[in-house]
C-alpha cells in the first residue's frame, strides 16, 4: 500500500494582549514586594489585565493577526483549535465562538451528490444539522443508513443486476472499527475533501452525531468513536417533567428534554415562555445554559401564571394611561401667561447674571491698569 507523506508548515502567527497591565513596581503598591525579588524568583515582569475582553474576544484578534500575517481568509481554514482553561462558556467550546466571529460558519452546495466543485463547501456544524433533521424527521433515513446490503436490478444502462455493500465499517461485528452504539452513518471521500465520516449513536439516555472532515484514511473511525464516548461520558438528557416544579406550568411535554454537562444541576437553568397567542394557555419554555439553548418543551400555563401576566399587562397598560393623564392634566393646570412670566423673569436673571459677570471683569482689569501706572510712576 503506497503512502501519501504530507507536511505540515507555520505559515502566519498572530497575537493579541489586551492594553491594561500592571508591572512589578505597581504591585509593590499593593503587597510587600518590588521588582528585582519577583523577576528572580519567577522571571514575570508584568500582567496585562483584561478588563473588557474575555477568552473568545482576544482568540478572535489573535486569529485575525494570523490570517493577516498568513494572507489567508477565514473560509481558507479547515480546523479552529483553541487551548484554554478559562473558557467563556461549556457550551458551545471556545473555538466554535471564535469560528463563529470568524464567519467561518457557511455552507454552499453546488450539486446534490457531493463532488468537487467550485465554491462549494460546508463546516462540521451544518452537516451535523443536516444529519439532526434527517434523524429527527425522516425514518428512512435510518432504514438506508442501517442497510448493510441492497441488490437493484438490470436498467437501461447496466444489463445485469448489481450489489451494494455498506462502507460504513462502524456497522460491522468482528472488525476493529465495529461501534454497537452506531444507529446511522455517511462516508465520503474525494480527492480534495479525503475521507469523511458522519456518525449517529445512541445509548439508553442520548443521541449524538458525530463529524470528522479531511482525515485520512481509517482513521475516520477512531475519531468518530472518540468524539461520541466524550459526549456520552460527560453529558446526559434530563426529562423536563420529571425536574420542572415551577408553579408557572400546569402540563408539560412528557417527551421533551434537555441536554446539560454531568455537572450541572437543571435548577441552575433559565428559562423563557413564549404563548402561543395573547392571552393563550399553551406556549413554549426554552431553557438555556449560560445564554446557550439546550432544549424547549410544549407547555400549558397554570392558572397562576396566566393571572399574574394579566395583572402585570393591565398594570403596566393602567401605568401608561395615567402618566399620559397626569401629563396632559399637569400640563392643563398651567396657564400660558404663567409659563411665560416664568420665562421672562428666568431670561432677566441670566441677563443679570452676565452683566455683574462683565462688570466684575471690567473693575479688575481697571485695577489692574491703575497698578501698573503707579508703578511707572514711582519708577519716574
Amino acid at each position: 500500500m503506497e503512502r501519501t507523506t504530507m507536511r505540515g508548515r507555520i505559515c502566519g502567527t498572530g497575537s493579541y494582549i489586551p492594553e491594561h497591565y500592571y508591572d512589578n513596581n505597581d504591585l509593590a503598591k499593593f503587597v510587600e514586594t518590588n521588582d528585582e525579588w519577583i523577576r528572580e524568583r519567577t522571571g514575570i515582569v508584568r500582567r496585562h489585565i483584561a478588563e473588557e475582553d474575555t477568552t473568545v474576544s482576544m482568540a478572535i484578534k489573535a486569529a485575525k493577526n494570523a490570517l493577516t500575517d498568513a494572507k489567508l481568509n477565514a473560509d481558507d481554514l479547515d480546523l479552529i483549535l483553541v487551548s484554554t482553561i478559562t473558557p467563556s462558556t461549556v457550551i458551545p467550546s471556545t473555538a466554535c465562538e471564535v469560528q463563529k466571529e470568524l464567519g467561518a460558519v457557511n455552507s454552499d452546495f453546488e450539486n446534490p451528490n457531493g463532488l468537487n466543485a467550485q465554491n462549494h463547501y460546508t463546516t462540521a456544524r451544518d452537516m451535523a444539522l443536516i444529519t439532526q433533521e434527517l434523524l429527527e424527521n425522516h425514518e428512512e433515513f435510518k432504514t438506508i443508513a442501517q442497510t448493510q446490503q441492497y441488490t437493484i436490478g438490470a436498467t437501461n444502462l447496466v444489463n445485469q443486476a448489481r450489489t451494494f455493500q455498506q462502507s460504513d465499517l462502524m456497522f460491522y461485528e468482528g472488525n476493529d472499527y465495529y461501534y454497537p452504539k452506531t444507529i446511522a452513518g455517511k462516508t465520503g471521500y474525494t480527492d480534495e475533501a479525503l475521507n469523511t465520516l458522519v456518525s449517529c449513536a445512541a445509548d439508553d439516555n442520548l443521541e449524538l452525531i458525530s463529524v470528522v472532515l479531511k482525515t485520512h484514511g481509517k482513521n475516520v473511525y477512531p475519531d468518530s468513536v472518540n468524539l461520541l464516548e466524550y459526549g456520552f461520558n460527560n453529558f446526559a438528557k434530563y426529562t423536563i417533567a420529571d425536574y420542572e416544579d415551577s408553579a408557572d406550568f400546569k402540563e408539560i411535554d412528557p417527551n421533551a428534554y434537555v441536554v446539560l454537562p454531568e455537572n450541572v444541576n437543571f435548577q441552575s437553568l433559565d428559562y423563557e415562555i413564549t404563548q402561543d397567542d395573547t392571552n393563550s394557555s399553551t406556549g413554549t419554555v426554552t431553557y438555556t445554559y449560560q445564554g446557550n439553548p439546550v432544549g424547549k418543551a410544549a407547555v400549558t400555563l397554570s392558572d397562576e401564571y396566566l393571572q399574574k401576566d394579566n395583572t402585570e399587562n393591565e398594570a403596566q397598560v393602567s401605568g401608561d394611561k395615567s402618566d399620559g393623564e397626569t401629563q396632559k392634566q399637569a400640563q392643563s393646570t398651567i396657564p400660558r401667561e404663567v409659563i411665560l412670566v416664568i420665562c421672562v423673569i428666568a431670561a432677566v436673571l441670566i441677563l443679570i447674571i452676565v452683566w455683574r459677570a462683565v462688570l466684575k471683569h471690567l473693575r479688575k482689569k481697571k485695577v489692574e491698569t491703575n497698578r501698573k501706572r503707579r508703578r511707572e510712576v514711582d519708577k519716574d
